[in-house]
């Protein structure tokens, strides 16, 4: 079998619990996104960050937000059944983000090509896109509920250099 197409959050919960416990982000009560499933099949998280969240006065720091992007991407993919390692992640920081204010972080899964995957996200603030990011991420053997079609034999663990030479060693993975 394959991943499920439509998201379940009876599903992200499983697989977060049983492979993902130990994740800084989810097991975190400061950082733990909780997701609704939005109408397009994407989910979406809102949370406020403090001033203890700030870089810089009135600026949330870069790479919590790149943390709660790559989360939600990663919990959107366990929703869909597959547990997945980020292989490649591009954020485009378009405006700051201010602490204190209802953020929504949304997330949505672009293709499936097993054991490949292609995500988009983005941050928001009074319905404004402050940030935008998209990934590739790789399927883990034995992380899935059921078995991924084309896994290819992947094994885990798998490090960083490997993901990255299995991303670019293929010809248009994810078009």
């Amino acid at each position: 079998m394959s991943f499920v197409a439509y998201p379940s959050l009876e599903l992200l919960e499983d697989l977060r619990r049983v492979h993902h416990s130990k994740c800084f982000a989810c097991a975190s009560d400061v950082f733990r996104l909780e997701f609704t499933v939005i109408p397009d099949g994407g989910l979406e998280a809102i949370r406020a960050f403090g001033d203890g969240c700030c870089s810089y006065d009135g600026l949330v720091h870069g790479g919590l937000l790149s943390l709660c992007i790559d989360e939600a991407m990663t919990c959107n993919l366990m929703a869909h059944g597959v547990v997945g390692v980020t292989g490649r992640l591009n954020l485009r920081y378009l405006h700051p983000v201010r602490p204190d204010v209802p953020t929504v972080i949304r997330t949505r899964l672009c293709s499936a090509n097993p054991p490949l995957f292609e995500m988009e996200a983005s941050i928001l603030q009074h319905e404004a896109v402050l940030v935008r990011a998209n990934a590739k991420f790789m399927s883990r053997s034995g992380g899935e509920r059921r078995p991924a079609s084309g896994s290819g034999g992947l094994t885990a663990p798998l490090s960083c250099a490997a993901v990255e030479t299995s991303l670019t060693s293929r010809t248009n993975p994810l078009s």
